[in-house]
């Protein structure tokens, strides 16, 4: 089966990311959050594993927030000075579940296609202008390289002996600093090749045919929206 076309999946990302606004039921998010997980890791794989890594430092944020603004009613573990309230695990998991939900839908909208997919398939199939299709490609382009970017300044820094692991504000602005003027000059010769190019001149049309994966993700989402109804 090939892989469903991009306003397919932009759909399912962006109904998924609704969904999970409004929702507080944990049953809900459940049904919500796990067939998108269970898509990603068997259609991404290995591409996965830098999203998984920034969802669990949320996970890190998520937990302080919680004990901070959420943390009453009975307590239900207690270390040392530390009580965890039942109000603060509920609130832990309903918003873990939210981002669950939406970084899974939106890893597979985001890393099951390439940059290229995705401009053409915003392009040609919703229709969309190329003033927001070119930018969004182009951001998502840049995610690998702002990483290989971070890889090499990290392997610089220790080299010089200097620390790799930025808690130091000083370090951190220093090496973020430097990741934002790189990729801003990238991005203003990106931008001026583009227009060289005569990419604004593109017309956008909308030709879309669902074919069988198209049908399968939708059906997925119908039931997700009539379990989370039903329950």
């Amino acid at each position: 089966m090939s892989k469903p076309r991009v306003a397919t999946l932009l759909v399912y990302a962006v109904a998924s990311s609704g969904l999970a606004f409004v929702l507080r039921n944990l049953m809900d998010l459940l049904i919500l959050a796990i067939p998108p997980l269970i898509l990603s890791i068997v259609l991404i794989r290995g591409r996965l594993k830098w999203l998984m890594l920034a969802y669990l430092i949320g996970l890190i944020g998520v937990f302080v927030n919680a004990l901070f603004f959420s943390n009453t009613g009975p307590t239900v573990v207690s270390i040392g000075l530390l009580e965890i309230r039942e109000k603060a695990l509920e609130s832990f998991t309903i918003v873990s579940l939210r981002l669950l939900a939406i970084a899974a839908s939106g890893a597979l909208f985001a890393l099951l296609y390439s940059p290229v997919e995705i401009y053409r398939g915003l392009l040609y199939e919703i229709g969309a202008p190329v003033t927001i299709t070119l930018p969004i490609a182009f951001a998502l382009r840049l995610i690998p390289v702002i990483r290989r970017d971070f890889e090499e300044v990290v392997f610089q820094r220790k080299q010089r002996k200097y620390r790799t692991i930025l808690l130091n504000p000083v370090h951190f602005s220093s090496v973020v600093g430097a990741l934002i003027t790189i990729n801003y000059e990238r991005a203003k010769w990106s931008g001026i090749s583009a227009e060289i190019r005569g990419l604004r001149k593109i017309k956008p049309t909308r030709n879309f045919r669902a074919g069988l994966s198209d049908i399968f993700m939708l059906m997925i989402l119908l039931s997700q929206i009539v379990l989370i109804i039903a329950t």
